[in-house]
């Protein structure tokens, strides 16, 4: 269905495609080296870009332009630099690198995610990722929608050969 997509929305598929790859390496490799936590193939890419495609509105958020490609919250403890949109402070980022630095340590040090860390399936990440990722309305819906109707799962690092329901 990428047939359907205008030209702006392929360049940008087409721009965080290696982020949401090296961000499910980093993680995949995060999990063995700095904490130890068994996780088959970190966060699948292809749920990382569909979350960035879902959040930045295909990078047309006013956001992303500080390199919050997925639009992340400053919470309370965010001692970096912060923009606003409607009256929500969203992180600022110098590059795509620092995002993804951010983004692979939160999940890496925050208990939250462990368990996402731990699924094989697309479905079970997504839906353990439903219950932070709070800020996406209808995430579960809006997130596996995208990865099936874009046919992100080919962007994945490894594979995935059945989903289970379990």
């Amino acid at each position: 269905m990428r047939s359907a997509l205008s030209q702006a929305q392929k360049e940008f598929l087409e721009k965080i495609t290696p982020v949401g790859r090296h961000i499910q390496k980093q993680l995949y490799s995060g999990t063995r080296v700095i904490k130890p936590i068994y996780s088959p193939r970190g966060i699948h890419a292809s749920i990382i870009i569909a979350e960035i495609l879902v959040s930045s509105d295909w990078g047309t958020h006013p956001a992303i332009s500080v390199n919050n490609l997925a639009l992340l919250i400053a919470g309370p403890y965010w001692k970096g630099k912060t923009v606003e949109f409607d009256r929500v402070k969203y992180k600022s980022f110098s590059d795509w690198h620092e995002y993804t630095i951010n983004y692979t340590d939160t999940v890496i040090f925050t208990v939250l995610y462990e368990d996402v860390l731990r699924c094989l399936y697309h479905s079970n990440q997504i839906h353990l990722l439903e219950f932070i990722r709070t800020e996406i309305p209808d995430y579960y819906e809006q997130i596996y929608d995208t990865i099936e109707k874009y046919e992100l799962k080919e962007f994945d690092l490894w594979p995935v050969e059945a989903e289970e329901t379990q």
